[in-house]
């Protein structure tokens, strides 16, 4: 290999060097710039799950208060509505519990007094009528209260009117308890 070859051979390796040196340059300008995204993009997913997450306990709040307010409206002060949640596998499970006092009850599992199913089920149902959006404010039940107990049944007449005004609903209910029809504010009458 003779001077001249060498020569050009060097700087055709020079011109090389320089453009890998360039695009490591440019490279690692576009690494710090992803890294950057990255943990701005880690930061707003720490909020958004803190945000869900919040979202998620307010929402419990709300159902549990509302279910106690049915229940202790009818049972007395020493009922409570908890909701637990589980993770499980990849999944959140939502467990319902009735508090009497110190027991703890699921309502599933432990609870056999249908007449407190029955006011639990009714402040479940009033709640998601309440989250339901573009939802006409009317609710249909057909005998929701057949299991609860007759001596409950003038305390149900008067929850039946509560959540009526403060939730600005309409509730149409069949039923042949003559404690929650006389309460009612139009009565119709069918097979009479």
């Amino acid at each position: 290999m003779n001077l001249k070859d060498l020569i050009e051979k060097t700087n055709t390796k020079l011109i090389e060097y320089k453009l890998a040196k360039k695009k490591f340059t440019q490279a690692k300008i576009k690494h710090k710039q992803l890294t950057k995204r990255l943990e701005t993009l880690e930061k707003f997913k720490g909020l958004v799950i803190l945000v869900a997450q919040q979202s998620l306990e307010e929402t419990i709040q709300y159902i549990e208060n509302t279910v106690t307010l049915a229940l202790q409206s009818v049972f007395g002060e020493d009922y409570r509505a908890i909701i637990k949640i589980e993770q499980k596998r990849d999944q959140q499970e939502v467990y319902f519990f009735l508090q009497k006092g110190e027991l703890e009850l699921e309502l599933r599992q432990d609870l056999t007094g249908v007449g407190e199913i029955d006011i639990y089920c009714y402040g479940l149902r009033l709640v998601f009528f309440s989250l339901e959006e573009n939802c006409l404010p009317i609710i249909l039940m057909d005998e929701p209260l057949k299991n609860l107990s007759k001596n409950y049944l003038p305390q149900m007449a008067e929850v039946l009117k509560q959540m009526t005004d403060t939730l600005e609903i309409q509730q149409i209910i069949i039923s042949h308890e003559e404690g929650i029809i006389e309460t009612a504010d139009k009565i119709i009458r069918i097979g009479e």
